[in-house]
């Protein structure tokens, strides 16, 4: 439970912190979560233990559990949401450190 606050929690929210902090163009938070939330599953799963109704049944040929399998997904359906939104031609939008400030646009 430990290694999933870290990594599914902590790691996340600094990561999607420090990346919103400019203007970026809708959705592409959106994904990055999607990507990294994904891969914190994915390292997680490695040490958690499997429930005991789906053991070592279901995906043990290729050696990933079915939380791997279903974050894999995430992670790529989160790069696919990210490269569509990177293409969209829309403005930015959000971020601690705006682009210009209110005082610049203000007339005297």
């Amino acid at each position: 439970q430990l290694y999933a606050a870290f990594l599914e929690g902590l790691a996340v929210f600094i990561v999607l912190a420090l990346v919103w902090m400019k203007p970026r163009k809708p959705g592409i938070i959106a994904g990055l979560f999607a990507i990294f939330y994904g891969i914190g599953r994915i390292i997680n799963e490695t040490w958690r233990t499997p429930d005991a109704h789906i053991a070592n049944q279901e995906f043990a040929t290729i050696g990933i559990t079915r939380g791997q399998l279903l974050s894999i997904v995430l992670v790529l359906m989160g790069i696919g949401l990210t490269i569509w939104c990177a293409k969209r031609d829309v403005p930015k939008m959000g971020g601690w450190l705006s682009v210009k400030k209110v005082s610049d646009n203000k007339a005297d």
